[in-house]
């Protein structure tokens, strides 16, 4: 019998379901859209909400709850200084399910769970080497041709030379 249990759990364990919860939860917040199954979205949109509605009032208390659901890193600071502002005029409607049809390997119904506002600071987190990713893209915005041309006269003209 199911008495007073609560929340689908996905064909998991209880502490398996709670970090899958947890860990789409935080991908939500820190990237404001997530691809996933129709039934994790569904599993958690109501916990996304309510720690939406707890973040538009920032105090201590509101705090210490999310950080219960959430464990701590920076996501709590963007949840209480970029989401929760965001969304300080609206009751309700936090979150959005958008159906993208059924994945190919195993015909399972994919949606978008997404932020219906997107918080000011919308980008997710560059992690790494922030130099080489910034030179990365400048190459790419460069034309195919000016590229060539910049390479032209390297490693390989070098060592003919000293030969």
């Amino acid at each position: 019998m199911r008495h007073r249990v609560f929340g689908d759990h996905l064909g998991r364990r209880t502490n398996q379901a709670k970090a899958l919860y947890r860990a789409l939860i935080r991908s939500v917040l820190e990237y404001g859209k997530i691809e996933t199954s129709a039934a994790k979205a569904l599993a958690v949109r109501s916990g996304l909400e309510k720690l939406i509605f707890l973040a538009k009032k920032d105090s201590v208390h509101n705090r210490r709850l999310a950080e219960g659901i959430l464990g701590g890193d920076g996501i709590l600071d963007r949840l209480f200084e970029n989401v929760g502002p965001a969304f300080a005029d609206v009751s309700s409607g936090f979150t959005r399910v958008i159906k993208l049809g059924p994945r190919s390997s195993d015909s399972t119904e994919m949606v978008f769970l997404e932020l219906t506002r997107m918080p000011v600071e919308a980008t997710p987190r560059i992690t790494g080497n922030v130099s080489r990713i910034k030179e990365e893209t400048e190459r790419a915005k460069e034309s195919p041709k000016a590229h060539k041309e910049k390479t032209k006269g390297t490693a390989k003209t070098d060592k003919t030379k000293s030969s």
